[in-house]
């Protein structure tokens, strides 16, 4: 089956949707639809302009994403996420672009070491100022100063002492403000549940610093973002298919490109560093756990 633009505007009216052709020709030009495929009517009767079977899907998301107030590249991102051909380098211009608006409000645009460390104990003073003036904004405030900074330093500052006093002070702040229960452990446990929390905080900033989620992300060929793609189409089939027949669920369905845009925003560059990493076997396993035999792909859905 096919569609005519006129085909796409009597659908989108018959869901009480606002569609014209200069809307379809504007985007075209954006990329957000498909280029027309054209054919001869035969005999010389003309021309006849088309779009492809998942037009009218397509539109409807991209409606969908405009009414949500996403534009440019981020409903190229939406529609890749569903599925749809999206040029990889779009995709990684994106999830770039994303990553360097990140590391500047983490670091400050500072280069040093030093810098980078005032800036985040700037940004930490100036949250908590906001947390303790406008309570009802309900903002997160369990973890102290100092964890929070130890957190911002290790993923955002390179240089980052980790012998520091200022480190070992922040994984206290941590383990404190996360232990799973209120009996004071024996000191030799205690030792060691430190030494495992150092261990694992160093590894994190030796192997997936912010830098590193750019390094990933910047040598993803158009492979690796396919398996990408290809990975989240899974995870929203299964979604999909555990939904079905659950009323509370259904009645999340208008929050689903929300949903899946933030998810994509934090599941693909995971997703590519921990592949640039030599850890892509954990997501193969966990995905190939959860898998479920499916019939069609998620743009039919």
């Amino acid at each position: 089956m096919f569609f005519t633009d006129d085909d796409l505007i009597d659908e989108f009216e018959r869901r009480n949707l606002v569609l014209n052709r200069r809307v379809l020709t504007d985007w075209r030009s954006k990329g957000y639809l498909e280029p027309l495929q054209v054919k001869g009517k035969g005999r010389g009767r003309g021309k006849i302009y088309f779009s492809s079977r998942n037009a009218l899907n397509r539109a409807l998301l991209v409606d969908e994403a405009l009414r949500l107030d996403y534009r440019g590249t981020r409903i190229l991102f939406i529609l890749w996420l569903f599925g749809y051909e999206v040029p990889s380098s779009v995709i990684r211009n994106h999830l770039l672009s994303a990553l360097k608006n990140l590391q500047k409000a983490a670091g400050g645009g500072k280069q040093d070491g030093p810098a980078i460390s005032e800036h985040i104990e700037n940004v930490v003073l100036e949250y908590c100022r906001i947390a303790q003036k406008h309570p009802q904004l309900n903002l997160p405030r369990e973890l102290p100063d100092v964890g929070m900074e130890m957190v911002l330093n290790v993923f955002a500052n390179r240089e980052y002492d980790l012998s520091s006093l200022a480190f070992e002070e922040g994984i206290e702040a941590v383990l404190s403000t996360f232990k799973q229960d209120r009996i004071q452990p024996p000191a030799e446990k205690a030792v060691d549940r430190l030494q495992n929390a150092k261990n694992a905080w160093q590894y994190v900033h030796n192997y997936f610093s912010l830098d590193h989620f750019h390094d990933a992300i910047t040598a993803a060929t158009d492979e690796h973002i396919s398996r990408v793609q290809a990975d989240i189409g899974l995870i929203f089939r299964v979604i999909a298919e555990r939904a079905k027949g659950k009323p509370e669920l259904e009645t999340l369905r208008e929050f689903c490109v929300m949903f899946a845009y933030g998810f994509g925003m934090l599941f693909s560059p995971i997703n590519l560093v921990l592949r640039h990493q030599g850890w892509g076997g954990l997501i193969d396993q966990y995905l190939s756990s959860c898998e479920i035999p499916l019939v069609g792909n998620i743009e039919e859905q």
